[in-house]
């Protein structure tokens, strides 16, 4: 399996030395690693590897990063009124968060492969790296309204 970087990488190796990775450099998987000209680097799940890689298993990565940075990154802060109940009968209060219950349900339905938690509607990275690109791509469209 490969993966590209998405910026520049400077950081040490798994033996301790200084390593480059230019932007759009691919490297390799095998096992829990990813390997640099033959030498592993970091572990898959690591944060170098969360913040500095995509998946190019489908020659998308470009596109890919794209889509990554409006799913993980990105973020919006929408307002909405809600009746809430009191001893009196209801009060209206002002929500807000980066989705209505509206938009939550339908994220839920439409994507839930790439939930990672429902209450707080986090999306992992793992969870879509190796999905359809055009899934990724209807999520990142869908997020970025």
């Amino acid at each position: 399996m490969t993966f590209v970087t998405i910026k520049d990488l400077d950081n040490k190796n798994l033996l301790g030395y200084d390593i480059h990775i230019p932007y759009g450099t691919e490297v390799e998987m095998k096992g829990n690693f990813l390997y640099y000209e033959g030498v592993p680097f970091c572990t898959k799940n690591s944060t170098v590897a969360r913040n500095n890689f995509t998946w190019n298993g489908d020659g998308n990565w470009k596109a890919r990063k794209d889509f990554e940075e409006v799913i993980v990154r990105g973020y919006r802060v929408v307002t909405w009124q809600e009746e809430v109940p009191t001893d009196t009968g209801y009060v209206v209060i002002t929500c807000s968060g980066r989705f209505t219950p509206k938009e939550k349900e339908y994220i839920m339905t439409t994507f839930p492969q790439f939930i990672e938690s429902e209450d707080g509607m986090i999306f992992s990275k793992d969870f879509y790296i190796g999905s359809d690109i055009n899934q990724v791509r209807k999520l990142a469209m869908y997020l970025s309204r």
